[in-house]
């Protein structure tokens, strides 16, 4: 599925960030963007965006499509 689709995104609470998993869905490589919770580690998050995939922190209707305040990199998107 990954390598016929267009646009990869992954879906990762914060309880998932920095797990070690029996299998994945496909290489970080591979994502385009992560949907998140605005509690995922913001040094992980940095690690992504600065490896070229977007990171939206979806949750708070408040401030949504503005940059977050932790300079992560992420954009923080309303539900």
């Amino acid at each position: 599925m990954v390598a016929a689709a267009r646009e990869v995104i992954a879906i990762v609470d914060h309880t998932k960030w920095g797990r070690a998993a029996f299998a994945t869905f496909c290489p970080t490589e591979e994502v385009d963007i992560v949907l998140t919770d605005e509690s995922a580690p913001a040094d992980m998050v940095r690690a992504l965006t600065g490896r070229g995939v977007e990171v939206r922190l979806v949750g708070s209707e408040h401030g949504a499509d503005q940059p977050a305040a932790d300079g992560s990199g992420a954009t923080r998107t309303s539900r």
